[in-house]
């Protein structure tokens, strides 16, 4: 049988049953999300359908309006339709996945599972996304074949954003039901999947709770304030920037409280189970609804009480006051997380993903343990009278002094059962620079670029400089990888994997280095380097064999120039893409203004040639003056960015595999580059319509008097310059006027201003 998903069932319109419907809308699935009726209805609402569906309504119009928004484009709603469990029951007949996200209530759960064994189709999975209740318990009583399509799916919250999704096997669960969910959820819905066992809040939870809810307690024991902890547990130990108690804020102290407390009860075996008693501190400000984010206050609101107030204080970077307690609640958790194996999970890689795709961790438990070197930390453990686990001296004993390991590009892991390494598994579609590199795949490689050789005649030139943004070495880059392939390949990917979720492919040209050049009066060198990567980028797209790009994350200015020279573009979905220099009062100038206005050209049928460009040329003018920048691939191609040939793929992992999968099957098909034709553009005509345009928002006061002069030198160029309208010129004539514009706008104050306000801000100026 092959199985399809076609339509779902979300039960439950909350924060999570919505975010889950979103994503499944934005994946192209037709989604049912129905919700109780109403108890309250009066008399005569009894009847009425908008009034008994009101709680799934709410539901839906949450989704529409969250930010950031759960819905990868708003038309994506149009994807799922609302209901209540009464009228609208027998509706899940029709699905083919039922999962459901009620209230976590046994009983509730059992009685709605009841219901739905009763209706549903045969061979339909049903799931649910439970935290902390047994599927064992749930499912109790219901029949065999019910039990053999039934699992746990267990997403994180915000459901778009967060990677980890934990499937959980229930007794009876089919092996091909659980194949073909952790496909379905890796590689339709872009999650990584983690296999947990039926546990007391699986293995994120367990893990993270437990981290957060001891070093809450130590905070105490060791006389820390609150914003010491979370200065300690950010980015300075790999962890996001909400750190501790910002993230305790996001979650809500009384989900964090009920999922402790829940898991207290359920570990009575648990060494640590003290570990999960939340600090009476905490129980008050619950008790006073200080729960965080979704009452406006919590551990940060400055008006708590004055005892909350004398806690904002920061950490004295000098006295480094916090190493001793970061020390014992980060021994604490790794010591807890090995003793959860074979409890929770039977190897230490899903233990480590869980933390990384569920927490925002840069590096799970047990990667972090390397980091600060496995020998040395256990003889610091025993030192402090801590007790180490069994399994990791035992590994110790035996000569292993690592849990990971790379040898001949392939990453192995050390498994306590076996008490030696195994490969880490991955998809066969998934392909990991890192691993090739560590292989001895480099072609070449320079400070800032390397070309990495990913079999079959393909190669993947990978930036990696900071935020992975161009300079000199990586336009010099691109001319070597295409020298390169050009002689000796098949074709070339442009390729980044640097950053957890949901990272940059490229944040554009190195601002600073551009300021330095013009402090110096290097005019002509900045010039000439421009001219180097607009060239590059056009060797790319009328190169003899197919380039494809692999964006993801922050894609903007040079980054996104890189894409738009290629033949095809495979996006994550997660993509934010544009043009945003106007911010700094510059304009695309790497070939940028050329492309976006070849792509909305293209885009008209031939069968249509005597289109009004100038229905065409606003938006793209708009595109590049207003500097959008899209909140998601599929905004991206709705704003013009990618064409109707380019790909979206949901989880980036995926993506140089795809990449190359896409160069291979335009070489079978006989690859032919694009003819090199003249442009038409509207000229004069263009630059008049803008122009007055530009002079109606700043006398309403939208824009300044240099947003409007830089706003008219784009439209010049963008327009292809002092031609008339519907003239047929060269490419290298906007790329030339580009240039101009790039460094006349460069000896600009203003623009000066505006550059050095955002490498200090990191905001714009409008001057």
């Amino acid at each position: 049988m092959h199985r399809k998903i076609r339509k779902v069932a979300v039960i439950g319109s909350g924060v999570m049953g919505g975010g889950i419907a979103a994503l499944l809308a934005g994946a192209g699935i037709k989604t049912l999300l129905p919700d109780i009726v109403p108890l309250d209805l009066k008399n005569d609402e009894k009847d009425d359908p908008q009034a008994r569906n009101r709680i799934a309504k709410a539901g839906l119009d949450a989704v529409m309006v969250s930010k950031p928004s759960l819905l990868m484009q708003k038309k994506d709603a149009e994807l799922i339709s609302i209901g209540n469990l009464e009228d609208d029951f027998d509706q899940l007949a029709t699905c083919d996945w039922i999962v459901e996200v009620v209230v976590e209530n046994l009983k509730i759960k059992h009685d709605l599972f009841q219901r739905i064994e009763g209706i549903r189709k045969p061979g339909s999975i049903v799931s649910s996304n439970t935290s902390g209740i047994p599927l064992e318990a749930m499912s109790k009583g219901l029949s065999s074949e019910f039990r053999q399509y039934f699992l746990g799916t267990h997403f994180f919250n915000p459901v778009r954003y967060m990677k980890l999704l934990e499937i959980i096997p229930g007794e009876e669960t089919l092996p091909e039901v659980l194949d073909f969910m952790a496909d379905f959820g890796g590689r339709i819905l872009g999650k990584g999947i983690v296999w947990a066992k039926d546990t007391p809040n699986f293995v994120g939870n367990r893990i993270g709770i437990h981290g957060m809810v001891k070093a809450m307690q130590i905070m105490l024991e060791d006389g820390l304030t609150i914003p010491e902890v979370d200065a300690l547990f950010g980015p300075a130990l790999g962890r996001p920037k909400t750190a501790m108690f910002r993230t305790a804020d996001l979650v809500g102290l009384d989900v964090l409280s009920h999922v402790a407390g829940n898991t207290y009860e359920l570990v009575t075996d648990d060494e640590s189970r003290d570990s999960f008693v939340i600090p009476d501190y905490m129980s008050r400000m619950i008790d006073k609804n200080l729960l965080g984010k979704k009452t406006s206050a919590g551990f940060y609101k400055t008006d708590l009480t004055p005892e909350w107030k004398k806690i904002r204080k920061v950490i004295d970077p000098a006295t480094l006051e916090g190493s001793r307690f970061a020390w014992k609640a980060a021994a604490a958790n790794l010591i807890y997380s090995a003793n959860r194996i074979p409890e929770i999970s039977d190897t230490i890689v899903e233990i480590d993903n869980a933390m990384k795709w569920g927490f925002n961790f840069e590096m799970g438990p047990f990667e972090t343990w390397d980091a600060i070197g496995v020998a040395e930390s256990v003889q610091k453990m025993e030192q402090d009278g801590l007790p180490v686990p069994g399994n990791v001296k035992a590994m110790l004993a035996a000569g292993h002094t690592s849990f990971f390991k790379t040898e001949n590009g392939q990453r192995f892991y050390f498994d306590f059962t076996d008490e030696d390494y195994k490969p880490v598994k991955e998809s066969g579609d998934i392909i990991t620079l890192a691993a090739l590199k560590a292989d001895g795949k480099v072609i070449q490689s320079n400070p800032s670029a390397t070309l990495v050789d990913l079999g079959d005649g393909v190669a993947c030139l990978e930036f990696h400089t900071k935020m992975n943004s161009l300079n000199q070495e990586i336009i010099t880059a691109i001319h070597d990888a295409l020298d390169h392939v050009d002689a000796n390949g098949k074709g070339l990917v442009f390729g980044n994997q640097a950053g957890g979720m949901p990272g940059a492919f490229s944040a554009g040209a190195d601002l600073s280095a551009v300021r330095a050049a013009v402090d110096q009066g290097r005019f002509s060198e900045i010039e000439e380097m421009i001219k180097g990567l607009q060239y590059g980028l056009a060797k790319a797209r009328y190169a003899a064999f197919p380039v494809v790009a692999a964006p993801y994350g922050m894609t903007l200015g040079g980054g996104c120039e890189v894409c738009l020279a290629s033949d095809k573009i495979v996006a994550h979905t997660e993509l934010f893409m544009g043009f945003v220099e106007f911010g700094v009062g510059l304009l695309p100038a790497g070939g940028g203004c050329l492309a976006l206005w070849r792509n909305f050209v293209a885009s008209i049928p031939d069968a249509v040639p005597d289109a009004d460009l100038t229905r065409f040329f606003i938006p793209a003018f708009m595109a590049i003056g207003m500097a959008k920048v899209s909140m998601s691939a599929a905004e991206a191609r709705a704003n013009g960015f990618l064409r109707s040939v380019d790909r979206i793929v949901f989880n980036k992992d995926y993506l140089i595999g795809e990449a190359k999968k896409e160069v291979l099957k335009m070489v079978d098909e006989g690859y032919t580059p694009p003819a090199k034709r003249k442009i038409k553009v509207l000229g004069e005509a263009a630059q008049g319509m803008v122009n007055a345009q530009i002079s109606d928002m700043q006398k309403a006061h939208y824009i300044s008097e240099y947003d409007a002069f830089v706003l008219k030198r784009i439209a010049y160029v963008m327009s292809g310059g002092a031609v008339r309208s519907n003239s047929m010129i060269d490419e290298d004539v906007i790329l030339t006027l580009e240039r101009e514009a790039f460094v006349d706008l460069l000896k600009e104050e203003k623009t000066i201003a505006r550059i050095d306000h955002m490498l200090k801000t990191g905001k714009p100026l409008r001057n």
